[in-house]
């Protein structure tokens, strides 16, 4: 019989334990935390405000990326 291994036996599982833990090797437990904080701030906004909130933090996204290949390259340059 083949082998299978995982990452979760049964000395560590949460039923055995009892104990709340993730295993993640794709970081989606980290990317739903981050959307369920962005769910809470925006909590309790209208509709408007939310899709206002959403664009500003696009917009100030875009305007820390860099404009050319020239700046890439300087932070390239600079980071060796």
């Amino acid at each position: 019989m083949e082998n299978i291994h995982v990452e979760v036996c049964s000395a560590c599982h949460p039923f055995y334990t009892g104990q709340m833990r993730f295993v993640d090797t794709a970081g989606r437990v980290d990317k739903f935390k981050a959307k369920q904080e962005n769910a809470y701030k925006l909590e309790g906004l209208s509709k408007k405000e939310r899709r206002a909130a959403k664009r500003k933090e696009k917009v100030e996204e875009e305007m820390s990326r860099p404009t050319s290949l020239e700046e890439v390259r300087k932070t390239v340059v600079g980071s060796k």
